[in-house]
């Protein structure tokens, strides 16, 4: 239930690490230059998921860019990594 609440969001950062992944394969592929990845590629970020369900309120879209962000993580979790600062 927890990772279908979620289900609908796009988390950028996981595009963009599947993305070059396969883009990557498919280059090995089409060149024949190296051999691509022969089995099954499985991406596990089930810990970072919440432990517990989140409130309604701390997952309602903010009419923001991080809605996506906000839906898996909650509201919280979002504040905290805007306020990072690490440049």
């Amino acid at each position: 239930l927890q990772l279908a609440s979620g289900a609908k969001a796009i988390l950028s950062p996981m595009c963009a690490a599947l993305g070059g992944i396969v883009g990557q394969e498919v280059l090995k592929a089409c060149s024949g230059k190296f051999t691509p990845i022969n089995g099954f590629f499985f991406l596990d970020a089930d810990e970072t998921l919440p432990d517990a369900l989140l409130p309604l309120d701390q997952v309602a879209p903010q009419n923001s860019r991080y809605d996506s962000q906000i839906a898996v993580f909650g509201k919280d979790i979002q504040e905290k990594l805007l306020d990072l600062n690490y440049f």
